[in-house]
């Protein structure tokens, strides 16, 4: 039996988190996973997030650029593309169904055992 399972429920839900918080401002990585964990409430592995990063780009939900940096190094840069907004907004109807479903079974359960 699995001890611990909520890595994998975040995970599944890395797209639609880098997708909305890079629909509001454009961002790079470790400032991501800063605002993940500050808005999102969500602990993220930083070789995960850059994995789903290259795989927005790759799909053309996200570009990227290089931007000079006062303190270090450039910065690559993430911005939400046109194809990202509407995956985003596929990700929240998803989601809001999803909702339902868990909504139903916690309802369910707390109402079965009296808790």
């Amino acid at each position: 039996m699995r001890e611990n399972t909520s890595h994998i429920i975040v995970e599944n839900y890395y797209e639609p988190c880098i997708l909305f918080l890079l629909s509001k401002k454009a961002s790079y990585g470790y400032k991501l996973k800063k605002d993940l964990k500050i808005k999102l409430i969500c602990e993220v592995n930083i070789g995960n997030l850059y994995r789903c990063l290259a795989k927005l780009h790759r799909g053309g939900y996200v570009t990227k650029y290089h931007e000079e940096s006062a303190e270090g190094p450039e910065r690559v840069m993430y911005r939400t593309t046109a194809e990202g907004l509407k995956l985003l907004q596929m990700w929240i109807h998803q989601l809001q169904r999803e909702k339902k479903v868990v909504s139903k079974l916690i309802k369910q359960y707390t109402n079965a055992l009296g808790v």
